[in-house]
């Protein structure tokens, strides 16, 4: 298990990386779950799986109109 501290050390290592829809590079561009998934390569290595692509508003809740 990895400390909390180390954790919490690796994710200000990312302190001033733009924002940039679906990267996932420290001091390069990153989204939130970018955020994430660089950290997971930094302290667990190799992500288990392809990340498939996701649109800007994945999270936005869909409204229907009748």
């Amino acid at each position: 298990m990895v400390e909390r501290e180390i954790i919490v050390a690796k994710a200000r290592g990312w302190l001033g990386t733009p924002y940039h829809h679906q990267a996932s590079v420290k001091g390069v561009g990153c989204d939130c779950l970018g955020l994430v998934r660089g950290l997971w390569r930094e302290l667990c290595g190799p992500e288990p799986e392809a990340m498939p692509r996701y649109t800007r508003d994945w999270a936005t809740p869909r409204v229907r109109r009748h």
